[in-house]
């Protein structure tokens, strides 16, 4: 049984906070649209993910880069810096 999200596998549940003025103006504008808030970003979403021009394995090189940039930082600051807990860290970063 799901709590929040849905139940089907091939969807996640994506949260976020905005201000509340922002809020207010989604809400004004679905109800003057006759569309739900989750309608509307779906669809902001989906339209900006079919103009995005990037390649998962470009996306995926350049987190690379940046876990090893990072790691390289921690390693010089802490040197006894311990790589597991690095990696822990990031896996939970990433879920």
């Amino acid at each position: 049984m799901a709590i929040i999200g849905s139940k089907r596998k091939d969807m996640k549940f994506v949260g976020v906070q905005i201000p509340l003025q922002t809020h207010n103006y989604l809400t004004l504008h679905c109800l003057a649209n006759g569309m739900s808030k989750a309608q509307l970003i779906k669809t902001l979403i989906e339209e900006w993910y079919a103009e995005t021009d990037r390649a998962e394995n470009v996306l995926i090189q350049t987190i690379i880069k940046k876990v090893n940039k990072e790691w390289g930082i921690r390693k010089k600051r802490h040197p006894r810096a311990s790589f597991v807990e690095f990696k822990s860290l990031l896996v939970n970063e990433l879920i």
